[in-house]
């Protein structure tokens, strides 16, 4: 049987000579899940025989021996290089806007008049950046209170 890589669009074939080497996935079995969901591969339930080539562990997952013929992959090595179609890639991280003490006190000064001595809210929406994992986009509040007198602004989330 030919070993190929089991890696979303990977076409990896055990060959000798091409510096290429295959990993079966590990017995262990919170660490064999780990794999399978690095994979993204809908119902994907690997066998003894199903492996991931080298292509998709980086540098520092193997170990380095000297005078060894093949590099040995570390025991708690997870696959992270794949090369995924869009819908399936991490979506890039969103930029996140901050907002300087400035423009809070020059808000608050807009909305002050210079008779009225109650707290006004000044809020404005700040979206988080997504993780790598792709988890959902969170946003956040930040609110100012403001007095006739700007001399300390409170930010709450």
């Amino acid at each position: 049987m030919v070993k190929t890589c089991a890696a979303y669009s990977c076409s990896n074939k055990c060959q000798k000579g091409n510096g290429i080497s295959f990993h079966t996935f590990p017995k262990d079995p919170e660490l064999r899940q780990k794999w399978v969901i690095a994979t993204k591969r809908k119902d994907f339930s690997p066998t003894r025989d199903t492996r991931l080539c080298s292509m998709h562990f980086s540098a520092d997952a193997y170990q380095l021996r000297p005078n060894a013929s093949y590099p040995l992959l570390k025991s708690d090595a997870i696959p992270t290089i794949f090369d995924f179609p869009p819908h399936l890639a991490p979506p890039p991280p969103k930029k996140r806007r901050i907002l300087a003490r400035q423009q809070i006190d020059k808000e608050c000064s807009k909305q002050q008049s210079p008779s009225d001595n109650q707290l006004n809210d000044v809020n404005e929406e700040v979206t988080t950046a997504t993780d790598s994992t792709g988890t959902s986009e969170a946003t956040t509040r930040i609110s100012a209170e403001c007095q006739t007198e700007v001399s300390e602004t409170k930010l709450k989330f």
